[in-house]
């Protein structure tokens, strides 16, 4: 008859803090900014359409790619996901 084996666990108490941290923007490069938004995939540096693109997809009969840019736009400018 064999030894069962037993499962053992441990618990750790970790405490995490915040640090508040004041940093002079002028002290930043821009293209460190945008490598950093990069990096943490951020799409804040994505330049949103321009209306006239949008105006022109109308235009052409290309209503979904109009309406891909209009959501786009519009959540570049509120800051909001539309779905």
């Amino acid at each position: 008859m064999g030894k069962t084996k037993r499962s053992r666990t441990v618990g750790v108490e970790v405490h995490i803090g915040y640090v508040d941290v004041e940093v002079d923007l002028g002290d930043i490069d821009t293209e460190d900014l945008i490598a950093e938004l990069k990096i943490r995939d951020v799409n804040a540096f994505v330049t949103s359409p321009e209306l006239e693109d949008i105006y022109k997809q109308f235009s052409f009969g290309n209503e979904s790619r109009a309406v891909e840019l209009t959501k786009k736009y519009i959540e570049n400018v509120t800051g909001r996901v539309v779905q």
